[in-house]
């Protein structure tokens, strides 16, 4: 038997079975002989040969680590590139069971993995309250919490006090419960002395912002019955609009009306967290009313009055008037205060304001600024230093005033 061969056509034979870019692929059957990532290749390919240079060398998932790298790495894969987000919500293409979905997986509340960069994230709404992601991103809401209001409803756990200004006594709220914009509100908050449990009415939240967390405090129409201890039962009706902070965990009614049994009530109602009343931010609504004060100056003291009108708009601020500085003043004049907290305690401030004093010796002008502390519990406010200025000669007086509500 004789058998023939070539060494070209040998040759060829061998250069056939050659794989030139180690991707596994033959050259006779490879498109691409020298381009070790064409074919693509899925994240499931194991057939490369991870001793050819070519192989070792390419970048085949694009992620800036070499094929050879990445191999060495048990923790990474050669052909996928672990870093790619497609959707931005912070899962790996190669871990996410829906890559376009950026609400899928479904995340928990609270969550901060997503890419607030990303557009196919920013325009979702994953939370399906009707607000983008990337609107409750800028807001400063939470694009994973079903609700367009994002009120802090930790700091109403536990107790909750209301303060009535009709009889200025301590109430405990028995519960309240998130509904989104709505609370159900329950318990003798009021101080009726109602001895039945069953009170409970819807309390509106209407945030200033679309998302946000202050605005606007609705009871509106609210029907309950009362029963006494003497077994008398009286229908009330109850409105009222004020303010809420969810940050700061407050609501504040600046006036309401309550209606039963042949009279109407008027009068304004505060909830906050029960706390020890000091340094807390959640104090710092409840100080509109008239004051007495004690001007102290090297020692000498004077006595004089005081008014502090709420700004309606942002509840800590408000407006000083009367004869506080016992001046002698005939007119009236007005500062803008500001209650705050610094470093866990509480502050006031009353920014630099030129005001004129017109008594029966003349008309004088002064600049007037202070700061001080104050205490919602206890029902005073203190300036630790005040510096009142004339401006005629620049002549200082400064010292302290002490406020206690009347």
């Amino acid at each position: 038997m004789v058998f023939n061969y070539s060494c070209i056509d040998n040759h060829e034979f061998i250069s056939s079975a050659a794989d030139n870019d180690g991707d596994g692929v033959l050259n006779s059957l490879d498109e691409f002989p020298d381009d070790p990532c064409l074919p693509v290749k899925d994240g499931t390919y194991t057939n490369f040969n991870v001793f050819n240079a070519a192989w070792q060398n390419a970048d085949c998932d694009g992620d800036g680590v070499s094929n050879g790298d990445e191999f060495e790495d048990k923790t990474r894969n050669p052909y996928v590139n672990e870093d790619t987000d497609t959707d931005g919500d912070g899962v790996p293409d190669f871990l996410d069971e829906a890559p376009q979905n950026p609400c899928v997986p479904e995340q928990e509340k609270g969550y901060v993995g997503f890419n607030s960069d990303n557009d196919i994230w920013g325009s979702s709404d994953c939370d399906d309250d009707g607000i983008s992601n990337i609107d409750e991103f800028i807001n400063g809401t939470d694009p994973y919490k079903g609700c367009n209001l994002d009120f802090d409803f930790s700091n109403f756990e536990g107790e909750l006090q209301a303060r009535d200004s009709n009889n200025g006594e301590t109430i405990i709220v028995a519960s309240l419960l998130p509904s989104c914009n709505e609370i159900s509100i329950s318990g003798d908050f009021l101080n009726l002395g109602c001895t039945n449990e069953n009170i409970e009415f819807i309390l509106f939240l209407e945030p200033f912002v679309e998302g946000g967390n202050e605005g606007n405090a609705i009871i509106e129409n609210a029907t309950f019955n009362c029963t006494n201890e003497a077994g008398d039962t009286v229908e009330y009706t109850f409105n009222a609009t004020g303010f809420f902070s969810g940050n700061d965990g407050f609501m504040e009614f600046f006036g309401y009306t309550l209606t039963g049994d042949g009279e109407s009530i008027t009068g304004n109602l505060f909830i906050e967290q029960i706390t020890d009343g000091v340094g807390d931010e959640r104090d710092r609504c409840g100080f509109e009313g008239e004051y007495s004060s004690i001007v102290n100056i090297d020692g000498n003291e004077s006595f004089g009055n005081g008014k502090l009108t709420q700004n309606p708009e942002n509840c800590n601020e408000y407006i000083l008037s009367g004869d506080f500085l016992n001046l002698g003043c005939n007119n009236d004049f007005e500062l803008g205060v500001f209650f705050g907290e610094e470093d866990g305690g509480s502050e006031v401030i009353i920014a630099e304001k030129t005001f004129t004093c017109e008594s029966d010796s003349g008309t004088v002008e002064y600049t007037f600024k202070a700061f001080g502390s104050y205490s919602n519990s206890e029902g005073f406010i203190e300036l630790s230093q005040f510096t009142l200025t004339k401006t005629s000669d620049g002549s200082e007086t400064t010292g302290t005033i002490f406020f206690e509500a009347l």
